[in-house]
C-alpha cells in the first residue's frame, strides 16, 4: 500500500503525478461505464524554474 505522502504533493497539496494518473485512468472508466461526460484539467506551469531561480524557492511555493 502506498502512503498518504506518496500520493499527495506537499507543496500544492494535489495529487502527485502518479497518483492523478491512477486516478484518471479510473476515472476514465467510471464515465466510459456511466455513458457520462468527463472533463480532467492538467496545468503545466511552463519555465517555472526560472521563476525559482529569479524569485526563490519559498517565493515561487507560495505561488504553487
Amino acid at each position: 500500500m502506498i502512503s498518504v505522502e506518496a500520493n499527495i504533493d506537499p507543496v500544492t497539496n494535489l495529487l502527485t503525478r502518479r497518483r492523478f494518473n491512477t486516478a484518471i485512468e479510473k476515472a476514465t472508466e467510471s464515465a466510459g461505464r456511466e455513458g457520462q461526460p468527463l472533463s480532467p484539467l492538467l496545468i503545466d506551469i511552463n519555465h517555472f524554474k526560472r521563476f525559482n531561480d529569479h524569485f526563490g524557492h519559498l517565493v515561487g511555493d507560495s505561488v504553487l
